[in-house]
């Protein structure tokens, strides 16, 4: 859509476009920008002003210290001081009040000193703006702590308050900002303000200012797009006027233009294009001619083409069809010698899986030779071990024959201490009543005796059973060990020699299907450079037959296409002749 509208409508409405913007910009951002800068202003030109009071309460306050003042001419002088304290043409005075609870009391008030002492309970205070409290209450509330971090008990209260004028009247209660600051030691709260309406006074007089110069900046962005459009549009409309006639071919006049800027160069490559122009017509009117004889001579030539290509054609058919007979010939070759190539393959294979199983036999043989080695080794360690364990458990079971011995060792003590017992017996009979005790005694030593001699039968015959069973043991180990000895190694010598041979057998079997891999894969290699040489032959003849084929098909096409440019040839001739015509309708 912007591509539709002028070049001079472009330029306004961009410069319409930026003046809005610069309005927005002031309307926007700059103007509340400068309202709260003044604002900021304003409070930290209030807290100066109470910075004047504080200070004289502070030196009065010393002076009450140091014993220069008594505390009531403390506070009188500090009072005095403080009303006769003026500022912005007499306008700006200070007050001070109590923190007393609920409602405080007014200390001193510079401009309405009937206020001097008085409780500010009167509904007429409550116009703290949007609570609608009591002003002095919200100035001893926004004093209780220090909010800003500052060292100072302050604040900003916002309310409506008489303003006075020059002469010294009250007008009606206006909006007014207030800062308040504490004077802990004596709980006064000191505090001035200043009048929104001022405040609004200055504001308005920025904006005056701020739009004065907007109209100005504004004036002055027309005069300048003013005296930049109408050249511009001068100079657009020669340059048009100039292409317009170059739309109707006409190229007679350049473009007068003694311009350095942008539209300048333009008009410098509209008259270098025109140039270019008019040396191009005159090649192409020069070409034209020379075109025309030219495909003259070219459509005499492709008559002539047009015959040999002809003849090109019936030779080429017949060498076609020699070259796919013997194309035939070679494919059949190549499938023989292709069978012949699997069946030996087939044979490789078999002898290559012949060679693995001959490997894995001859390892299969190691590993029971070197296994056989190993039990032989085995067998015959444990032979000996158990044939020395034998042996000495047959010296130990010689051991048996001692029991026998102590065992008739302990019948001749059982001997003696029955007869020992018999004339203990005795003897207590002989001494009578006194020796009853030592006869019971006596009859208990015969009791053990008899009873240790049945115990010394009963272990003689376990031990006389403990002998033949040892025996018998003795004489079947050694039995198991002659067995051993001339049955189970023998036959560990055997697997070891059978082992051997079968190691043997595999390695010469593995040599002899090595041979035949080898043999096979010789015979294989020669098949396929046969069967490569068959397929190359077979190639060779297939790609020369391909080749007449397009030789032919490059014949056919080429007779076609010289019938093409025969047609092409007469309609050039024709396309020259009316380029001729158009080529006069330019005006150099």
């Amino acid at each position: 859509m912007m591509n539709n509208i002028k070049l001079k409508y472009k330029i306004l409405g961009l410069a319409i476009g930026v003046i809005l913007a610069f309005i927005l910009l002031i309307i926007g951002y700059i103007i509340p920008t400068i309202n709260a800068l003044i604002l900021s202003r304003t409070e930290i030109f209030l807290e100066q002003m109470v910075e004047m009071p504080m200070n004289v309460l502070h030196t009065n306050y010393e002076a009450f210290n140091n014993g220069l003042l008594s505390e009531e001419e403390a506070k009188e002088l500090s009072k005095e001081t403080i009303k006769s304290l003026r500022y912005d043409n007499g306008i700006g005075y200070f007050w001070i009040n109590d923190d007393t609870g609920p409602i405080p009391t007014m200390i001193m008030h510079t401009t309405d000193p009937s206020l001097d002492g008085t409780v500010l309970s009167d509904p007429k205070y409550n116009v703290a703006f949007e609570t609608d409290k009591n002003l002095f209450q919200a100035f001893v509330e926004v004093t209780q702590a220090d909010t800003n971090n500052d060292g100072k008990l302050n604040g900003f209260v916002d309310y409506m308050w008489p303003k006075p004028t020059g002469d010294g009247n009250l007008t009606e209660d206006q909006p007014k900002l207030s800062y308040v600051e504490k004077f802990d030691e004596w709980g006064w709260v000191v505090g001035t303000g200043i009048y929104i309406d001022d405040l609004h006074a200055i504001q308005s007089e920025i904006f005056r200012n701020v739009v004065l110069t907007t109209i100005i900046v504004i004036l002055f962005s027309f005069i300048i797009v003013a005296l930049i459009t109408i050249p511009l549009n001068k100079t657009l409309r020669k340059i048009l006027s100039s292409t317009h006639k170059y739309r109707d071919y006409d190229f007679r006049e350049a473009i007068d233009l003694n311009q350095k800027d942008e539209l300048g160069e333009i008009s410098g490559a509209f008259n270098q294009v025109r140039e270019g122009i008019q040396s191009i017509v005159g090649k192409i009117t020069a070409s034209a001619d020379l075109i025309t004889q030219s495909f003259d001579v070219i459509k005499n030539d492709l008559d002539n083409l047009s015959y040999l290509t002809s003849e090109s054609e019936a030779s080429t058919e017949s060498l076609t069809a020699i070259m796919e007979q013997t194309k035939e010939g070679a494919h059949d070759v190549a499938l023989v010698v292709g069978e012949a190539r699997d069946a030996i393959e087939n044979i490789a294979d078999r002898a290559s899986n012949g060679t693995t199983m001959a490997s894995d036999i001859n390892l299969r043989a190691d590993k029971m030779k070197k296994e056989a080695f190993e039990s032989e080794t085995n067998a015959t360690n444990m032979y000996h071990n158990v044939r020395d364990s034998l042996e000495k458990a047959i010296v130990d079971a010689k051991e048996v024959d001692k029991i026998n011995a102590l065992l008739q060792s302990i019948l001749g003590i059982t001997a003696q201490t029955n007869l020992l017992a018999l004339n203990a017996s005795i003897e207590a009979a002989r001494a009578g009543e006194a020796g009853k005790g030592f006869g019971v005694v006596a009859s208990e030593i015969k009791s053990l005796a008899e009873s240790s001699s049945g115990m010394v039968e009963n272990i003689r015959a376990v031990t006389d059973n403990v002998s033949q069973v040892v025996e018998k043991l003795v004489g079947d180990s050694k039995l198991m060990l002659e067995f051993i000895d001339t049955k189970v190694l023998n036959d560990y010598k055997k697997l070891i020699s059978i082992s051997e041979q079968y190691n043997d057998d595999s390695v010469a079997f593995n040599e002899i299907m090595l041979d035949l891999s080898a043999t096979s894969e010789e015979l294989f290699s020669s098949m396929d450079t046969i069967l490569e040489t068959v397929d190359t032959l077979a190639n060779s003849t297939n790609e020369g037959a391909e080749g007449i084929g397009k030789i032919l098909s490059g014949t056919r096409a080429m007779s076609k296409d010289t019938q093409n440019f025969l047609a092409i040839a007469e309609e050039n001739i024709a396309a020259a002749h009316e380029l001729d015509e158009m080529i006069k309708t330019f005006k150099l």
